[in-house]
């Protein structure tokens, strides 16, 4: 079985990381995964009301962002961004 690479971009808010993902992805004709759409509503509330992610907010956002570059990268190479 072929294994299909798959990239991860992290970086801070406001870096550059979607403008490069999205570039990038085009070049190697890769599927572009953006992580914050994979955020539950609840940590959405959070941030917008300016309060910090915990390690506990993050946990089923990362294992969503798991299985959706998991799944992705059964059929072709797969980049996805997420905020550090």
């Amino acid at each position: 079985m072929r294994m299909t690479p798959n990239f991860c971009i992290m970086g801070p808010c406001g870096c550059g990381k979607s403008t490069v993902g999205i570039l990038l992805a085009q070049q190697l004709g890769a599927r572009f995964i953006e992580g914050d759409d994979f955020h539950p509503e609840s940590n959405r509330q959070k941030m917008a009301s300016g309060q910090a992610l915990q390690d506990n907010d993050r946990k089923p956002w990362m294992a969503l962002l798991n299985q959706a570059l998991r799944e992705a990268g059964r059929a072709r190479c797969s980049l996805m961004l997420c905020t550090a």
